[in-house]
């Protein structure tokens, strides 16, 4: 407003010559907010980057080289994605220490481990390091977290274009992607403490798209795969009758995409078992007898993972995932059984 009043000023009491150049410099001014106000409107919002990456996700046949790199520790994953038949592929390989690969194939995701023969289990659980929503629909995001459209980078030799999804509240951590400015995949992602220090960090290192599948994944769609396992019913017995355990608390977003009870490699004992996920952090509770039944508490930390584990009342409680170790304690303190009287007595959970 201020220039425009000087402009007046100009115009009343200045020369034709000076009048002139006022007059142009007028429409200059006008025609550059015009042309700044039809690039903003024309620019993919947030949300449309993510959305886009998201097609490119389901829809292409890609091959990935990806690192992924927690306190000094370093991971490298193989990523496979074809579409065969109209069916999604997805087959993803830890290259490093004892073999580990996953397989999701439709609705069935399929473990291979060094030290165990092959099982699968039915539902979309989580394949690899790329969050789950980035897959599915982000559109599950918005209820937590905010899409801020940030600047223009190179990643890996490759224009990116960076999105912050912050969340709204502090109970989780803020993710920031960059994105390929051709094709929408997703080229690096970092988790963000609240304070901005980076804890996780995952980099592509390498893609390769192609028309059709790869020789890989055209192979393992053909491949028998074990059928999925009956889960067992997530409850015990007790001397008042069945006991379910719940976590009280999650914070909100935050849905149960698994529950079983199955033994543990290590300990070959039964636990409960509980998977959350908002989309892009996942959290598990366990839930099984106390190795020595004294009562106690433990946290463990390594980067964006957090492992605490409370033992009380006969029981040990363990909560790991990708969460601050105040909403980690919070969760684990929630835990506690649901006794159901009117289940039969003596039937086998």
């Amino acid at each position: 407003m201020q220039t425009v009043h000087q402009l007046n000023n100009l115009n009343s009491n200045s020369s034709p010559l000076q009048r002139m150049a006022a007059a142009a410099f007028s429409i200059l001014i006008f025609a550059l907010s015009f042309a700044a106000h039809g690039e903003q409107s024309s620019s993919p919002s947030a949300e449309s980057w993510l959305k886009r990456m998201g097609q490119t996700f389901k829809a292409a046949n890609y091959s990935l080289s990806v690192i992924r790199v927690n306190q000094q520790h370093f991971e490298p994953i193989a990523i496979e994605h074809g579409i065969v038949d109209g069916e999604p592929l997805v087959y993803v390989n830890y290259l490093n220490g004892p073999e580990r690969e996953i397989l999701h194939r439709g609705d069935t995701v399929t473990y291979f481990q060094h030290d165990e023969p092959p099982y699968s289990v039915a539902g979309q659980r989580a394949v690899g390091p790329i969050p789950r929503a980035f897959i599915n629909n982000i559109d599950v995001l918005k209820t937590s977290y905010r899409f801020v459209l940030g600047g223009r980078n190179r990643v890996m030799g490759r224009a990116a274009q960076l999105i912050r999804i912050e969340p709204k509240e502090a109970d989780r951590y803020a993710i920031w992607v960059w994105l390929d400015a051709e094709h929408g995949m997703l080229l690096r992602a970092d988790l963000v403490a609240p304070n901005g220090e980076p804890l996780e960090h995952i980099q592509i290192v390498s893609m390769s798209y192609s028309e059709s599948p790869s020789p890989i994944v055209e192979q393992l769609a053909q491949v028998k795969l074990p059928a999925p396992v009956p889960l067992i019913e997530s409850e015990q017995m007790s001397g008042q009758g069945r006991v379910r355990w719940v976590a009280g608390y999650v914070p909100s977003g935050f849905e149960l995409i698994g529950r079983d009870r199955h033994k543990l490699g290590a300990t070959n004992g039964l636990v409960d078992y509980q998977l959350y996920s908002d989309g892009i952090s996942s959290v598990s509770v366990y839930v099984g007898s106390a190795v020595d039944g004294q009562p106690g508490k433990s946290l463990v930390s390594k980067g964006a993972t957090h492992l605490m584990t409370v033992a009380k009342d006969g029981v040990e409680v363990a909560v790991v995932g990708q969460l601050p170790p105040e909403t980690i304690t919070r969760i684990v303190e929630s835990v506690h059984p649901v006794v159901s009287k009117t289940a039969q007595p003596g039937r086998t959970p």
